[in-house]
């Protein structure tokens, strides 16, 4: 769902797409035990509409809704798809570290977004074999100060490559098979199913 868009309008479009996935689905709604939704970073009225949605479905059945960060939806789609470990570590704070993977250690992944107002959001994720961590928490770093700290030959992923102007990025749109994959394999990730915001309100 595109930013910018009335969430009213979205909770339109979402009921039907939603009637549709459950006509299709060999599962009834007695079945559901867990829902997840992705709370962002993201687009603000798709995630406020969809967790609308899922809070109106779980509430009257009891359901647990699990809130997982897009960050690490697209780190998931990114351990499923990646040929060899990255030779990439986002390390804490801004120091940035290339470290080759001799080792059966976690594999890292470095995801990054455009929180606008003159910043990047970054998140780091390891990816062992079975489960993902969080490496490094979310945290927003100022475009010209990320600009000057990677080099064109750092890998990164991102849902929007278009807005990163530092690195070699490369595109990662998660889906709801991350994001339910996610509240099955890493309990450590869940979250409260509340919009994650980047930045106060003004």
């Amino acid at each position: 769902m595109a930013g910018g868009t009335d969430a009213g309008a979205m909770i339109a479009k979402l009921l039907p797409e939603a009637g549709r996935a459950k006509a299709s689905s060999p599962s009834r709604a007695t079945d559901i035990t867990h829902c997840a939704v992705g709370i962002g970073p993201g687009s603000f009225s798709g995630i406020r509409s969809v967790l609308g949605y899922l809070q109106g479905f779980c509430a009257p059945r009891r359901l647990p809704l699990i809130g997982i960060p897009s960050a690490a939806a697209c780190a998931r789609k990114v351990a499923a798809t990646s040929p060899s470990p990255s030779s990439n570590c986002m390390g804490s704070g801004l120091d940035i570290c290339g470290v080759q993977m001799s080792r059966p250690d976690p594999i890292p992944f470095t995801i990054i977004g455009d929180a606008r107002r003159g910043h990047y959001w970054r998140s780091g994720y390891r990816w062992d074999g079975a489960r993902l961590h969080e490496a490094e928490p979310l945290r927003l770093t100022p475009y010209e100060q990320f600009s000057l700290l990677h080099p064109s030959s750092f890998i990164l992923h991102s849902p929007e490559p278009e807005r990163i102007h530092a690195g070699n990025v490369t595109r990662v749109i998660p889906t709801a098979r991350e994001v339910g994959l996610l509240a099955l394999e890493s309990p450590a990730l869940h979250c409260p199913p509340l919009p994650l915001y980047l930045h106060p309100a003004v």
